[in-house]
């Protein structure tokens, strides 16, 4: 029952986030409130409206026709220009940024309900003017149908005019990283708060401990915390998670460990708390949004867009996010509703988060001085910030050191490398 609970979380999560899934909705919102109007007008509400506000209810049956085909096709004509900027919006997002940033764009739910806004007009008109039908010798004009249909596009224009405004501010580079930055920071402040009310000296020796291989391959999306929880309880053992979130797992490699043998059926129960999947979602796994960032502030310096101003920015978010993760520990522990403690992940060391972030500045950026003078400034606030590792300090001296060996090793201007070597030092002494 838990693995179909996650995979239902899971499935449901992926539909929420699909570019269809709110135009879906109000499609179906649309076709049910025809079949309620075309029941309505047979009870005569038409009729009814016009003898009492006769100005707002359209009686002639040419007029309705031409009025309704009208709005339909105006609104099919807003559908497909509002659908094409999308396009081009995650087009242009792809290239100019990083593909990383495109589920984040399709996500948005404002554009989700534009568009439902523009389908659902369309349907409703369609099906309006469908249910114009003659009666005895006279044609039964839907009033008030009609009035709901001019009333609909109304708002898909108004809907419209908002989209401009959207589309015209989303694709902003300012836009796109402070909502990484913003999902990102949520993500690592929750676990951060999480891990402040456990114990982290608890003993957990996990050495000895039988271990047990992953069914399938692939990628480790999220870790189901209350489901793991849960079952550990029930089965009355303690379980510790050897790969991080989001790494790929082959087949039968080591997934976890448990604190006594177990049968199949509840190595099931232990693996249905661990979700595999190919999508990438920021707010479930905050490692991915330094990596998202990365690969903006990388593509940024390239050659073909040449934007250091962006790339400049990346690192003061990425220094942000540097500087909370180094609150944290490189495990995560969990504790049953006693405090007992359950089970242990693992997490993507600090070590290694800050190498691969500060290894692809280093070979792309160590060529330009103001990439080079930030990478060193902001490595030297972070060698000031708080950590419950002191190991993780050592991790900012080595990446002061390989950002400065690099830098004035590909820098050829003197008069630069001086600067850096200053600042530098200066980093070195405020220590």
């Amino acid at each position: 029952m838990q693995a179909f609970i996650l995979r239902f979380k899971s499935y449901s999560s992926r539909i929420t986030n699909s570019i269809a899934f709110y135009p879906a909705i109000y499609s179906v919102f649309a076709v049910v409130l025809s079949m309620v109007m075309i029941w309505l007008e047979r009870q005569g509400i038409s009729l009814y409206l016009k003898e009492n506000i006769a100005l707002f209810v359209v009686s002639n049956e040419d007029t309705a026709r031409s009025i309704l085909t009208t709005l339909i096709a105006g609104c099919f004509s807003l559908l497909v220009f509002s659908f094409s900027m999308v396009m081009l919006l995650l087009n242009q997002a792809a290239n100019n940024f990083s593909p990383r940033v495109l589920p984040g764009l399709i996500a948005n739910k404002k554009h989700q309900f534009i568009l439902g806004i523009f389908l659902s007009s369309i349907l409703f008109n369609i099906i309006t003017v469908v249910s114009i039908e003659p009666e005895q010798n006279a044609y039964a004009v839907p009033g008030f149908s009609v009035l709901l249909g001019i009333t609909s596009a109304i708002m898909a224009l108004i809907a419209f005019v908002y989209f401009i405004h959207s589309i015209s501010t989303s694709i902003q580079i300012n836009k796109i990283m402070h909502a990484i930055f913003e999902t990102t920071e949520r993500a690592l402040q929750e676990s951060t708060d999480y891990e402040a009310a456990i114990d982290q000296n608890i003993g957990f020796e996990t050495a000895l401990w039988p271990t047990y291989e992953v069914a399938k391959i692939g990628k480790i999306q999220n870790i189901s915390r209350d489901s793991l929880i849960k079952t550990c309880v029930s089965l009355k053992i303690r379980v510790h998670i050897l790969v991080p979130k989001g790494q790929y797992l082959f087949k039968n490699e080591s997934l976890y460990s448990a604190s006594r043998v177990l049968t199949k059926e509840e190595r099931e129960q232990v693996a249905s708390s661990i979700i595999f999947d190919e999508s990438e979602r920021v707010e479930e796994n905050f490692e991915l949004g330094f990596k998202q960032l990365t690969e903006v502030g990388v593509k940024a310096m390239s050659p073909g867009i040449n934007d250091p101003g962006t790339a400049i920015e990346t690192l003061n978010y990425l220094a942000t996010l540097a500087a909370m993760r180094m609150l944290k520990k490189d495990h995560t522990f969990f504790v049953n509703e006693t405090g007992d403690l359950v089970a242990k992940t693992k997490q993507l060391s600090f070590d290694t988060l800050m190498y691969h972030t500060y290894a692809s500045y280093r070979t792309y950026c160590k060529h330009d001085f103001n990439m080079s003078h930030r990478l060193l400034a902001t490595l030297g606030q972070l060698k000031n910030a708080t950590a419950v590792d002191p190991t993780y300090h050592k991790t900012i001296n080595e990446q002061l050191a390989l950002v400065f060996k690099d830098a004035t090793s590909s820098i050829p201007n003197a008069t630069d490398c001086v600067r850096l070597e200053q600042l530098y030092k200066h980093i070195q002494h405020e220590s």
